[in-house]
């Protein structure tokens, strides 16, 4: 096993028993559903814009610039193969394909890949995530939201939600101030950086919680959610390797876009049905969610195995 297969392997241990407090949490009724709604709330609104500011507090480098820029495009390069695949291989209008759809196309690249990037290639490393997790709220409030709802909407309304959402927030502040020649007083990047760790172990708690409320057994024998898990999982992620040899993106970007494409379904798809009030959608997101992130523990350090052959 390679370095880096190896590192990922062991990270997605550590962040699969810090999963497992969340899981005991809800089981033993120590934490509601209400209680991991607010720590939901709290990672959303300030522990990740804190990790995106964090990670762009330093100076500016043309170098760094260039390789955040392929970095990203090979990420969105990868949503566009998870789109096309979403609508050609997910037929049909109803509710729980379009939760199937948008599982496909979102991964859950702040939660789940912030902490392997970190855990892979260091904590100066997590400025390629930011960029990403900006690409991806961008388009899961625009598109995204459209997939789900099936079309229609306030473009005005579907625009300022675009933008005005913690994530795109934080990394558009993270970039100014990378762009500047400034970095944060000592007080305030030292209470950044303490929130910013908080995003490890808060999220994985917080997607533990969503494995414990889901019904696991229906959601196995679900041909649907199979065909998400192989669709997220295994089928873009090996999709998207002639676009990392096409464009031969420096190691560090290359790697964490890769994170971020291997990534489960994001957990947005249950919050963005409540938002909806798509019920049946919901329960059956927070299924999909559940299922590929378990069997992420396999696939992930699976596919990084590949990566000493495209990534240089």
């Amino acid at each position: 096993m390679n370095e880096t297969a190896q590192v990922t392997a062991t990270q997605v241990l550590v962040m699969f028993l810090l999963m497992s407090v969340g899981f005991i949490a809800v089981k033993t009724k120590m934490l509601t559903s209400e209680g991991s709604a607010q720590m939901n709330k709290i990672l959303l609104n300030f522990v990740t814009p804190a990790v995106l500011m964090n990670s762009f507090n330093r100076e500016f480098e043309w170098e760094l610039l260039r390789a955040l820029g392929m970095g990203t495009l090979l990420f969105v390069l990868g949503m566009a193969l998870a789109l096309a695949c979403a609508f050609l291989l997910i037929r049909g209008g109803s509710e729980r394909s379009r939760v199937e759809r948008f599982a496909v196309v979102f991964s859950n690249c702040g939660f789940m890949g912030i902490p392997l990037i970190q855990a892979v290639l260091g904590d100066d490393a997590v400025v390629f995530a930011s960029c990403g997790v900006m690409a991806f709220n961008i388009g899961a409030w625009t598109f995204g939201r459209m997939i789900l709802a099936g079309g229609g909407g306030s473009a005005r309304e579907t625009a300022r939600k675009a933008v005005l959402n913690p994530g795109v927030i934080g990394s558009l502040l993270g970039i100014l101030l990378f762009c500047l020649p400034v970095t944060l007083p000592r007080p305030l990047a030292s209470a950044v950086g303490h929130v910013a760790n908080l995003n490890t172990p808060l999220a994985m708690i917080v997607i533990g919680g969503f494995v414990a409320r889901a019904d696991i057994k229906s959601a196995l024998a679900s041909p649907g959610v199979w065909k998400v898990a192989a669709l997220r999982l295994l089928v873009v992620p090996a999709l998207a390797i002639p676009f990392y040899i096409l464009l031969k993106a420096p190691h560090d970007a290359a790697t964490a876009s890769y994170i971020m494409t291997c990534a489960p379904s994001a957990a947005l798809v249950s919050m963005f049905s409540n938002l909806l009030g798509l019920r049946d959608g919901e329960q059956y997101g927070s299924a999909i969610v559940s299922v590929t992130t378990l069997l992420s523990i396999v696939t992930i350090p699976l596919m990084m195995l590949l990566t000493p052959y495209f990534i240089i």
